[in-house]
């Protein structure tokens, strides 16, 4: 191997990195798509998503629409704690959520940077 075919793969490498790096950088984003993967059949998870049909609820005994990702991000404004709690133990008709640490953050972080979600600072 060449010394110039040397650096390409040590400037490719490089850079491979850094984009990794860049998605780690932005759980936020990283959450939005495990979202829109895992959540979108029952939420509206983006405000351009058109919203679910409502699923039936047999304790209720009628159909229930699942909250939009907006509604969630604004009951659970600065709350990230309870809001992990909530995905985690979900009350029904909501299956039981099953996420590791690290994309649950990410959801948590994608939901808690939707509008409305915003906290102002105490005076």
């Amino acid at each position: 191997m060449t010394v110039w075919q040397t650096r390409v793969m040590v400037a490719v490498a490089v850079w491979l990195a850094g984009a990794g790096a860049g998605l780690a950088a932005n759980p936020a984003a990283e959450g939005r798509s495990l979202a829109i993967e895992g959540c979108s059949t029952c939420h509206q998870v983006t405000p351009a998503q058109k919203r679910p049909q409502p699923v039936f609820d047999p304790d209720q005994a009628m159909t229930v629409s699942a909250p939009t990702f907006a509604e969630i991000a604004r009951k659970y404004r600065g709350r990230s704690g309870a809001l992990r709690r909530f995905i985690l133990d979900p009350k029904h008709p909501m299956p039981e959520q099953d996420w590791d640490a690290r994309d649950l953050r990410a959801i948590v972080a994608y939901i808690q940077g939707l509008p409305g979600a915003f906290v102002p600072p105490s005076r």
